[in-house]
């Protein structure tokens, strides 16, 4: 099963700029039962000061109680952040917070600018630009005018999306200042006819359905995903080629239950013909707020399980050499058959060093089997569809479950795959078939995602 895009998680900064002034003994209040972020916000306002974070480390439980002014800003932060082990460091008036035992040693920038119409040069209210696969983004304001700061690499891509206008998507690496960017989306007259979904049309239902199970998926997580506005996808069925594509002049907005985040997908392409799929996203990630910290700690498990076993872990232990350590066994393998030949490797590099990147060279095929074993609803899936499989995708022995088993394939012409900073520099420089290419959305988590170890 071909998935052009495989998804992977970055760590996010929130920033909240306020003007800076001298801090008055008459905003001294106490703050009650509010959420960490909350204190933060207000705390930022009565000292005059920044914030850099990353929310995945702050609990969002609530607080009992803390005392904002008549206190120095160092007393009021050792109380508000040493009951949850989190340590902190001012730096030219930002107060950057980290986990206990880690270091700061990441770089966050402000990414600034402008969204016009393209023909009337006029500024664009509510375009969501963001970082795909990131936490980062904003919407415009009134001015058009959008600011964030992240944590940025060059080949992080930076999407405009509006209902009325064709989306804009470009790598960062091509911007040459990131604080004064002009984004000029162009008018999609196509999309301004309103389109009127009749949800009592059985067909539309039923490539909505095949729409969410190839998109969503139908791993353990994929139960727990809901699409929330399902009215803005548009299907089109081209008999003759017998290709189902699917189009949405909105972002798609799935709640994932299961790992606890909302993302908001701009779907660049879909297109399921005999039971294989294609598909590009450019998502946006959100938090859902947990009800308790059960809850939080239950998807701080799951988002760990999602990434154990995944392509991200796998690129991470080969180019740190912890495959067997962490599990893995590769092997060359001559063809996606069941029957396929095995070449285990073991000593042998698949990395060539050229300066500051590594190139993942192999011919043919590279199996991946890693230690865990596959989830029963793969089984189901292979069972019930391995009839209809073609040669192209990947067909194996249904008797018995086992490790989890993928195959990956070299999909770029230059006939390898560039890892940058230890992830893939172009996710669509690799195939994957088999249990990798089984998972789709629900299973894929932010750029630079760090398992809690």
């Amino acid at each position: 099963m071909e998935v052009l895009v495989k998804m992977k998680i970055t760590i996010i900064v929130l920033v909240v700029l306020i003007p800076l002034f001298s801090f008055s003994q008459e905003d001294i209040h106490t703050l009650e039962n509010i959420v960490l972020t909350e204190a933060i916000e207000e705390i930022s306002k009565n000292y005059k000061v920044d914030f850099s974070y990353n929310p995945e480390i702050l609990p969002t439980n609530k607080i009992a109680s803390i005392q904002i002014g008549g206190k120095s800003l160092e007393i009021v932060l050792n109380q508000l952040l040493n009951p949850y082990r989190l340590k902190y460091k001012i730096e030219n008036n930002t107060v950057i917070i980290y986990a206990e035992q880690r270091k700061v040693t990441k770089t966050y920038r402000f990414i600034k600018g402008r969204v016009i119409d393209k023909n009337t040069k006029e500024p664009i209210p509510g375009v969501n630009v963001f970082i795909s696969n990131t936490f980062n983004g904003a919407s415009t304001d009134v001015n058009g005018e959008f600011h964030f700061q992240a944590l940025v690499e060059d080949n992080f891509e930076l999407v405009a999306s509006h209902i009325s206008y064709h989306p804009y998507i470009f790598y960062l690496k091509s911007i040459s200042n990131l604080n004064k960017i002009e984004i000029e989306l162009k008018e999609n007259v196509s999309e301004l006819n309103e389109v009127v979904i009749n949800f009592s049309n059985k067909e539309w239902e039923d490539q909505l359905k095949i729409f969410k199970r190839e998109f969503i998926g139908t791993t353990r997580n994929s139960a727990k995903c809901e699409i929330l506005n399902p009215e803005v996808i548009n299907f089109d069925f081209d008999e003759e080629k017998n290709i189902l594509t699917a189009s949405a002049n909105e972002l798609i907005i799935v709640e994932n239950e299961s790992l606890g985040y909302k993302v908001s997908h701009l779907l660049v392409l879909f297109e399921y013909k005999n039971d294989q799929v294609k598909y590009v996203t450019k998502p946006k990630y959100d938090y859902l707020e947990h009800k308790n910290r059960i809850q939080e700690r239950r998807w701080e498990k799951r988002r760990d399980e999602a990434y154990k076993g995944s392509l991200d872990h796998f690129i991470n232990s080969l180019v740190n050499k912890n495959l067997k350590k962490d599990g893995f066994e590769i092997s060359l393998v001559n063809s996606l058959e069941p029957d396929r030949l095995r070449l285990p490797l073991w000593k042998k590099t698949l990395l060539d060093d050229r300066d500051s990147i590594k190139l993942l060279e192999f011919d043919q095929y590279l199996e991946v089997r890693y230690k865990e074993l596959e989830e029963s609803s793969y089984r189901n899936y292979i069972d019930k569809e391995f009839r209809h499989l073609v040669k192209s995708s990947y067909q194996r022995e249904t008797t018995n479950t086992r490790p989890q088993t993928s195959i990956l394939e070299i999909n770029s012409p230059k006939g390898y795959a560039v890892i940058k900073d230890g992830k893939l520099d172009d996710p669509t420089s690799l195939i994957q078939h088999g249990y990798w290419g089984w998972k789709r959305t629900a299973d894929i988590l932010p750029l630079n995602y760090e398992p809690n170890d």
